[in-house]
């Protein structure tokens, strides 16, 4: 996955089309609103399973993923993302340890899967219940993907198909959370203190190639506030990192009694 700026969205609704062109000409899906509602319908093998039944409790596409205009300066997906993942995120802070926090958790996740898209459009892992990037096996899965091996926006591409495991989608949050802990406590990656600091937290994760190997920029895209230079294909201010932005939609969601 490209992991690219992320854009600084005005309050307010923005139609479908529009927000798909921002998101083109800066190169991350992550606040285009779903178009496909059912994408369940044709998907095969344990992806039909798990969307299908998904959709079968209530949630579309549209329901998940901001269907309502954004409140305040956030927009709505990573609202929605933030409330359906916040307590899974904290059940996994606590199991990190070392002062990782829920804030920090929701925002891996939400960068991976450009906040949980289910579109086939934005190429994320999220509809097969893998929410944190996991590749090769895992014994929470219950079924294998193979990626296609193309070429991302930024040129580079595995040149082969990656076996990628599928987590049941109900419970893929806090499974693909699981196997990415089991991971980093395998390398020794975690440290005491290590979460009180989410710069050094994301740096550590991204030096060891668990999340988003081959960008050197991602710890500082992480945590992009306005005042900053944030880099990537199209460094510049103005922008606010999904850990940013995370932090600002907990207190929100506090401050409304959501949280």
């Amino acid at each position: 996955m490209p992991h690219n700026d992320y854009l600084n969205l005005p309050p307010g609704p923005l139609s479908g089309e529009k927000l798909r062109k921002i998101a083109d000409e800066y190169g991350d899906h992550s606040f285009a609103p779903i178009t496909h509602d059912r994408i369940a319908a044709n998907a095969p093998g344990a992806l039909g399973r798990n969307l299908s039944s998904h959709m079968a409790h209530g949630h579309s596409a549209h329901s998940r993923m901001g269907h309502h205009p954004a409140s305040g300066n956030i927009p709505s997906n990573v609202r929605e993302f933030v409330l359906k993942h916040y307590k899974d995120a904290k059940i996994l802070a606590d199991k990190f340890g070392h002062d990782v926090t829920a804030a920090e958790v929701l925002a891996i996740a939400g960068k991976e899967t450009q906040w949980g898209s289910l579109d086939p459009k934005d190429q994320t892992l999220a509809p097969y219940g893998n929410f944190f990037g996991i590749h090769g096996a895992s014994k929470y899965q219950i079924d294998t993907y193979h990626t296609t091996g193309k070429s991302n926006k930024r040129g580079s591409t595995q040149g082969k198909s990656v076996p990628t495991p599928i987590f049941p989608l109900d419970k893929g949050f806090l499974l693909s959370g699981q196997e990415f802990i089991d991971r980093a406590f395998k390398k020794n990656l975690i440290t005491p203190g290590l979460g009180a600091d989410p710069k050094a937290l994301f740096t550590v994760l991204n030096n060891s190639g668990l999340l988003a190997a081959g960008y050197p920029e991602y710890p500082t895209q992480m945590i992009c506030t306005p005042d900053m230079i944030c880099p990537g294909p199209h460094p510049r201010t103005g922008i606010r990192g999904p850990y940013t932005f995370v932090i600002t939609c907990i207190r929100q969601l506090q401050q409304e009694g959501l949280l």
